[in-house]
């Protein structure tokens, strides 16, 4: 798919998400960049044979040019967020998820960064994702001056599906899987902070009845492959510090991911905060049309607040 048919894409959700987050942001950010994530074909498969497409509901499918769709606010802090979009492994859902979100918080002055990556099920291998994730982290790390970020205030947001990519790199599962392929994967960026928004955690009985689950680790995984994929078992003393939301009543990824990755991190000593909503479902994004969780914006921006991530202007 070439340039003007990326670019285009962009802002088809971009204006499509600018509506929906008309009650959080008060300026949206008009500095927009789009950054490929590969020099070439990206390793991990042959890739999807369709050209890439958006939803009528706001996902992208088909995606065979992983890259990044960079907000960058008028008033920089130096913070930097990379979000990524859930879509259980199927589908990036942009329009609802990242793109809102990152027009929040490119509007508090964090540099927000859209991950637009591969999925399973469409020509690439299991890790095409999280070598996506590392990669951009790898870019950002590279780009950082240019951005105008600090590494040391770049960390990662995801929901749902993306809330267990943003984990795997959270806690540096991901790594493992990662073969460099140039210069920029010399760098070195590990998130000093992730918000996990409805995430997926565990690929462990009772709780691994989620698409997510199907499509990483396929019906019948092996018990290493449930190990290696279960974000809660990765948690280290190197973990960051880890905000959490989730709703009570969520029929798809149950609110126990949530509460299995809160207990995980406190065994370990990491900073972490958790919010359970009574009712909200799941897939709120930015909560506009789920009145119940709408404050979770504003209370992940308290907490990178207090965290020292995030600068008081």
């Amino acid at each position: 798919m070439d340039l003007k048919r990326r670019n285009f894409l962009a802002g088809v959700a971009l204006v499509a998400a600018a509506s929906q987050a008309q009650a959080a942001a008060t300026e949206i950010d008009t500095t927009i960049e789009i950054i490929n994530l590969w020099p070439g074909q990206p390793p991990g498969g042959a890739g999807p044979t369709q050209s890439e497409d958006l939803t009528p509901r706001g996902a992208l499918r088909q995606i065979s040019t992983p890259r990044l769709i960079v907000h960058r606010p008028d008033k920089p802090s130096g913070a930097a967020m990379l979000l990524c979009s859930g879509g259980g492994y199927r589908k990036v859902d942009i329009v609802n998820e990242s793109t809102p979100a990152a027009i929040y918080f490119a509007s508090r002055g964090i540099t927000a960064v859209e991950l637009v990556y591969r999925v399973p099920q469409e020509g690439w291998s299991i890790h095409a994702p999280f070598l996506d994730g590392m990669r951009a982290l790898k870019i950002m790390r590279a780009q950082s001056e240019r951005l105008g970020i600090h590494p040391a205030r770049t960390g990662i947001l995801g929901f749902s599906a993306g809330g267990h990519l943003a984990g795997m790199l959270a806690t540096g599962a991901a790594e493992s899987f990662y073969v460099p392929t140039d210069d920029i994967d010399n760098q070195v960026m590990k998130p000093a902070f992730a918000a996990l928004l409805y995430p997926v955690i565990t690929m462990m009985a009772p709780f691994d009845q989620t698409q997510s689950r199907l499509n990483i680790i396929g019906r019948h995984p092996t018990q290493d492959l449930r190990e290696d994929f279960s974000v809660e078992r990765q948690v280290s003393r190197d973990t960051p510090p880890i905000f959490l939301a989730h709703a009570l009543d969520d029929p798809i990824v149950p609110v126990d991911h949530s509460l299995m990755m809160f207990q995980a991190l406190r065994s370990a000593g990491i900073d972490t905060e958790i919010h359970v909503f009574q009712s909200g479902g799941h897939g709120w994004g930015m909560g506009k049309a789920r009145p119940d969780v709408i404050s979770w914006a504003q209370l992940a921006e308290t907490w990178l607040r207090f965290n020292g991530m995030l600068t008081t202007s």
